[in-house]
């Protein structure tokens, strides 16, 4: 099996997983950090687990076992994954949440999927091949386009910018 269809399969499943949580009442903890935890965050963090561990690639999930720098620094491919990325979200029942897995080769993204449960869209991209929405190829962008997205800027909470630059210097997640 291509990697693409296993974190498509994946992805689908953990998304099942946490819209039976969502469809019911459940309980919120606090991590050490105080970031929201509940059985979704859980239950999709195994059902991914479940189809990556056969691949023998190291995996790096928000809700797996944190391992420190000295042991990540030498992998040269890993599969990167949060397992339910809008915990908060997810909490105020608002359907903007989305299960993240990414294959890293080296320091870099080759293969990343994002689904989201609430809305039933899957986007996945790979190196080279292009990005695809729901399984269709999404158009790619001219010269000029691409120059004009060099240009913008975007936006995203601080924390999370803190949390993806931390990882790469090697503190905990």
């Amino acid at each position: 099996m291509k990697f693409e269809e296993l974190l498509i399969k994946a992805s689908l499943e953990a998304g099942k997983e946490i819209l039976e949580v969502y469809a019911k009442e459940f309980s919120v903890e606090d991590k050490e950090d105080k970031s929201p935890l509940t059985e979704a965050d859980k239950r999709s963090h195994l059902a991914i687990m479940k189809h990556l561990e056969g691949t023998g690639l190291p995996i790096l999930s928000e809700e797996g076992k944190h391992m420190d720098f000295a042991t990540r620094k030498d992998w040269k491919q890993f599969w990167l994954v949060d397992p339910l990325d809008g915990t908060k979200e997810f909490v105020k029942k608002n359907g903007e949440f989305t299960v993240n897995i990414a294959l890293i080769h080296k320091d870099t993204p080759v293969l990343g999927i994002v689904y989201a449960p609430a809305l039933d869209i899957c986007y996945w991209a790979k190196k080279n091949e292009g990005a695809f929405k729901d399984g269709k190829i999404l158009p790619l962008k001219t010269e000029n386009q691409r120059e004009t997205y060099k240009n913008n800027r975007f936006v995203m909470p601080r924390k999370d910018t803190n949390k993806i630059f931390n990882m790469f210097k090697g503190k905990a997640l």
